[in-house]
């Protein structure tokens, strides 16, 4: 996961930083390799380095695809219907896409 902060009202410098992954173990949280896992339907926990911001920010996040199968692998564990709701409107929206790209693609 990438974190981009922008200044709200006024932009003198836009921070970048990645967020690593990390796991808890005995009460402590400990940094390792690879992206963000999702511990819950709806939290994930990282680390940031380097970061010293005062004000209001925008933030954009940017995912990486595993980081969002990990999101929707730990939904499923939590709640499997809203996980089945949210998947039939992500297939049946990825299916119109497709047959709205493959009709312009042929006009």
């Amino acid at each position: 996961m990438k974190l981009q902060f922008r200044g709200w009202n006024r932009e003198v410098t836009v921070h970048q930083h990645d967020v690593a992954k990390v796991v808890r173990k005995g009460g402590l949280y400990h940094e390792q390799k690879g992206v963000v896992e999702w511990h819950g339907p709806m939290s994930a926990s990282g680390k940031v380095e380097k970061l010293s911001l005062n004000g209001a920010f925008l933030v954009d996040f940017t995912f990486e695809e595993e980081e969002l199968r990990n999101w929707l692998k730990a939904l499923v564990e939590a709640d499997p219907a809203a996980a089945l709701r949210l998947s039939s409107e992500a297939q049946a929206a990825a299916i119109i896409a497709l047959s709205t790209a493959t009709v312009k693609a042929v006009s």
